[in-house]
């Protein structure tokens, strides 16, 4: 029995440049900037925020983000779940042509991918082939075009979004929070972390929180000078340090202001003051507690 096909190809004109993968820590970003080269990135697991054309969109697993040669764009990891992405960089004039075929319009720079395994094992083969041994050439460019034909049968574009939920700007905000609580963190640093407006924050945090940004990060500082005051025998000056503050006066006034009292005096009450600052009573429920 005689089965064949014929099919006359014209490859399209595309190069190769690089391909790899990382597992990003905790708020890894890259840009504001220009790529001199187009750059997919494909996650495979995790989250993490992406801005192009000033529109930020959550990509998470199983996704994957356009980064279009000479266009300002800034990606940053999720600071819980940070991402693991692969990527793959190349140019060629057929280029435009090609990306429209798979989704990325001009409009849309994020697809969702029904199924991802071709493309990681098309990568993981390229990163075998780093050797430039006979034939690689060849290897790679093939595994290159694998990619692009999974991207044109088994991905859709995804849904669009102007900006990120605002559950998860208030989730990335209170790890941003909890992370630097030493550092004396501002609700406008906070905001500029973010890239939203402080305005915006305030708004969101308020809905979501029941408290002000502003007022978490109080309690927050509270919550870790009390947790030291209970716990060790640090001086107030180790723990004004510690809980964000400049000196040990500006510390103990705003404990004062917090609580009543000096953080002197709380300590010498022998209380346990490993709660006090604001307790999670659920949705738009915190709520100041005092050593319970």
């Amino acid at each position: 029995m005689l089965k064949k096909i014929e099919y006359h190809l014209n490859l399209p004109a595309l190069t190769f440049l690089e391909a790899g993968k990382e597992d990003c820590v905790p708020y890894n970003m890259w840009g504001p900037g220009e790529r001199a080269v187009n750059v997919i990135h494909f996650v495979k697991s995790g989250a993490g925020v992406y801005n192009i054309n000033n529109e930020q969109q959550i990509v998470s697993e199983n996704q994957c983000f356009l980064v279009p040669r000479g266009v300002t764009t800034f990606w940053q990891a999720d600071g819980i779940k940070p991402w693991d992405y692969w990527w793959i960089c190349f140019l060629g004039e057929d280029v435009p042509e090609l990306l429209e075929s798979c989704g990325f319009d001009g409009q849309h720079y994020v697809l969702t991918l029904e199924d991802a395994t071709p493309i990681w094992d098309s990568i993981d083969t390229i990163l075998t082939h780093a050797d430039r041994a006979a034939g690689s050439g060849l290897i790679i460019q093939a595994e290159m075009l694998r990619i692009f034909a999974c991207l044109q049968q088994n991905s859709h574009q995804a849904s669009k979004q102007e900006e990120p939920a605002d559950s998860y700007i208030v989730q990335r905000a209170i790890q941003l929070v909890n992370d630097h609580v030493s550092d004396g963190i501002t609700v406008k640093e906070l905001a500029e972390r973010l890239y939203i407006s402080r305005t915006k924050l305030n708004k969101i945090f308020r809905e979501d929180m029941g408290v002000s940004p502003h007022d978490f990060i109080i309690h927050s500082r509270m919550a870790k000078a009390g947790e030291l005051l209970s716990k060790t025998n640090m001086s107030i000056a180790e723990i004004s340090k510690i809980a964000g503050y400049d000196t040990p006066f500006s510390f103990s006034r705003a404990w004062k202001q917090h609580f009543g009292v000096p953080p002197a005096v709380s300590r010498a009450q022998k209380n346990d003051l490993t709660q006090w600052g604001i307790k999670n009573m659920g949705k738009n429920k915190w709520v100041r507690t005092q050593g319970q």
